[in-house]
C-alpha cells in the first residue's frame, strides 16, 4: 500500500482527535485542574500553588506549579502525549491511562505550555497548541528545550518541580474571577480533603484550601457537629486483575444534629454543607471521584435527605466494580456491585430519612409561632366552636374555654383539593398542610425551611385562619367555609401554575 495511503488511514487521525477530544467530559474547571493535581500528588509534592489571572471577566491564563520530584526531558515530552505514561493502568497513584495532563488542559484552553525540572539549574520546556494540530503544522510533540523557569515563577519553585501553564483558556465560563475562585476553593476541599488534612498543601492565587469534610462529623474540619450513625459497613471483594487477593470497599454514614442546625438561616445551611448537599460522596483511595446519588435503590432523594450524609471508600485496585471513567469525575458501578451495595445502603437511607422526618414533626410541634400563637390566643374571645364540640369531649372543651388552644402544624397527603385543614385533638388546634397541593411544594418543602422568617409568618397566618374557623357555631357556617377553603385552594393551586 502507498505511504500516502497509509497515512490517511491511521489509527488516530490527529488533527480531527485534538478538538474532539476536548468534550472529554470534563464538568467543570475544577474537575480539569485536579487532573494536574493528582498528577503532582503523584510526583510526591506538598504542595501545589494555582494561579488564575484575569485579562477578562472570565480567567484567560491559568498556571499551576508544583514541588514534586519533576520530570527529565523524555518524561515530559510523553506527558503531553495522549496515553502516554511510564505507569499505564499503575493503581498505586491517582493517574492510570495517561491521559490525564493534555486531556484536561486541552478541554479547557487552546494551548499548553510545560516546565518542568530536576534541579534548579535548568527546565525542560515543550508544549501542545490545539490550532497548529488542527491545522497540520505540529504533528509530533515538540522536542523539549533547555530553558529556565519563568520569572515570576522562581520564589515560588521548588529544588525540583513542574509549571502547567494553560493560555487561551476559551473553555472557562465568562462569569466574574471571584466567583470562578469561590468555585475552586469549595471543589477542591471536599475533593482533597485527606490530603490537606494529612499536611498537603493547596493554595489558589496565594489562598490557602482547607478541607471540607461533607459528612461534617470529621474532629479535623472546621465545620462538624454531625456524628457516625451506627457502626460502618465493610465489603470484601476480589481484586479483578488477581481474584487471588482481595480489597475492602467501607461505607459510612453520618446524621446532623436537627435540633441544633434547623434553626439556621437558609444562607448558614448552604454555606455550611447542609443544605442542597444530600447524597453520597465516592472515594477512590484519598481523593473524592464522584458525589451524587449513588447505590440508593428505589429511594428517591427528599429534602429531608438533606440532613444525613453518606460516604463510601475503596481501593483504586476495585475500579472496574465501579466504572471509575479516566476523568475520575464520576463512576457506572457494574450490576454486581449496584446489588451488593444497595440491598444495605437503601433501608439505611429510609431509616435516616424517617428519623430525620420524625424529629422535625417533633420540632414542629413548638414553633416560634405556635409558641406566640398559644401566648396571644388568650386575648382572644374564648373558642367554644362546631368544630371542638362535634369532637372533643366536654372537659376538653372547658380546657380550651379556659385557658386557649395550644397550636401545631403537620403535613399529610390529602385527596381532598384545600391546601389545608384543620383538626382539634384536645384542647390542640392541628392545622394539616396538605403535602399534595402545590402550595406546599413551592412554599413550605421548597422554599420556607424550618426556622426562617417566612416560614414563621406564614405558620402565623395559617394558625389565624385555624383559629378563625374553630369559631364557628353552626353547620351552616362549617360547611361554607370549607367550600369556600376548597375554591381559595384551586385557586391559589392555578395561581401558581398548576
Amino acid at each position: 500500500m502507498p505511504a500516502a495511503a497509509s497515512y490517511q488511514y491511521r489509527i488516530v487521525a490527529d488533527q480531527n482527535f485534538i478538538v474532539a477530544t476536548r468534550d472529554a467530559g470534563y464538568r467543570n474547571l475544577a474537575t480539569a485542574l485536579a487532573e494536574l493535581i493528582d498528577n503532582a500528588i503523584q510526583a510526591g509534592a506538598t504542595c501545589v500553588r494555582i494561579f488564575a489571572d484575569c485579562g477578562t471577566p472570565s480567567l484567560s491564563q491559568i498556571a499551576v506549579l508544583d514541588d514534586g520530584s519533576g520530570m527529565s526531558a523524555p518524561a515530559l515530552r510523553m506527558a503531553l502525549q495522549f496515553g502516554g505514561t511510564t505507569r499505564f493502568n499503575d493503581r498505586s497513584g491517582q493517574g492510570r491511562f495517561g491521559m490525564g495532563l493534555p486531556n484536561s488542559s486541552l478541554s479547557q484552553a487552546r494551548r499548553v505550555d510545560v516546565y518542568s525540572w530536576l534541579s534548579p539549574e535548568a527546565a525542560s520546556y515543550s508544549y501542545l497548541d490545539l490550532d497548529a494540530v488542527a491545522n497540520g503544522k505540529l504533528r509530533y510533540i515538540p522536542r523539549p528545550q533547555a530553558v529556565r523557569v519563568p520569572s515570576w515563577a522562581v520564589e515560588y519553585a521548588g529544588p525540583s518541580g513542574t509549571l502547567v501553564i494553560w493560555r487561551n483558556c476559551d473553555r472557562v465560563p465568562t462569569v466574574e474571577k471571584t466567583a470562578l475562585i469561590q468555585h475552586l476553593h469549595v471543589n477542591f476541599a471536599r475533593m482533597y480533603r485527606y490530603h490537606l488534612w494529612d499536611g498537603f498543601r493547596l493554595l489558589v492565587n496565594d489562598q490557602q484550601v482547607f478541607a471540607i469534610d461533607p459528612m461534617l462529623c470529621d474532629r479535623r474540619a472546621a465545620l462538624r457537629g454531625a456524628t457516625e450513625f451506627q457502626t460502618p459497613l465493610f465489603y470484601t471483594m476480589k481484586v479483578p486483575r488477581e481474584p487471588q487477593r482481595t480489597a475492602q470497599v467501607r461505607v459510612r454514614f453520618a446524621e446532623f444534629p436537627i435540633a441544633k442546625w434547623h434553626g439556621l438561616s437558609s444562607a448558614d445551611k448552604r454555606s455550611r454543607g447542609i443544605t442542597r448537599r444530600a447524597g453520597v460522596s465516592i472515594v477512590r483511595g484519598n481523593r473524592e471521584v464522584a458525589y451524587g446519588w449513588y447505590f440508593m435503590g428505589a429511594k428517591r432523594k427528599e429534602n429531608y435527605d438533606d440532613w444525613w450524609r453518606c460516604e463510601i471508600t475503596f481501593d483504586p485496585e476495585l475500579d472496574e466494580y465501579f466504572g471509575v471513567t479516566n476523568t475520575k469525575q464520576q463512576i457506572s458501578p457494574v450490576p454486581e456491585l449496584e446489588d451488593t451495595l444497595s440491598k444495605d445502603l437503601e433501608p439505611m437511607a429510609r431509616l435516616l430519612n424517617s428519623r430525620v422526618r420524625a424529629t422535625f414533626n417533633t420540632l414542629r410541634k413548638d414553633s416560634p409561632a405556635a409558641r406566640l400563637a398559644v401566648v396571644r390566643d388568650r386575648l382572644l374571645p374564648p373558642a367554644t366552636s362546631l368544630v371542638s364540640s362535634s369532637c372533643v369531649s366536654v372537659d376538653a372543651r372547658r380546657k380550651v374555654h379556659s385557658s386557649g388552644f395550644q397550636y401545631k402544624i403537620e403535613e399529610a397527603a390529602s385527596s381532598d383539593d384545600s391546601f389545608y385543614s384543620i383538626r382539634l385533638s384536645g384542647a390542640k388546634l392541628i392545622v394539616v398542610l396538605n403535602t399534595n397541593h402545590p402550595f406546599h411544594r413551592h412554599f413550605f418543602q421548597n422554599k420556607y425551611k424550618d426556622g426562617s422568617n417566612e416560614r414563621y409568618r406564614l405558620e402565623c397566618l395559617l394558625f389565624a385562619l385555624a383559629r378563625a374557623e374553630a369559631e364557628i357555631k353552626n353547620e351552616r357556617e362549617l360547611d361554607f367555609c370549607r367550600r369556600r377553603r376548597i375554591r381559595w385552594s384551586n385557586v391559589l393551586a392555578t395561581f401558581l401554575g398548576n
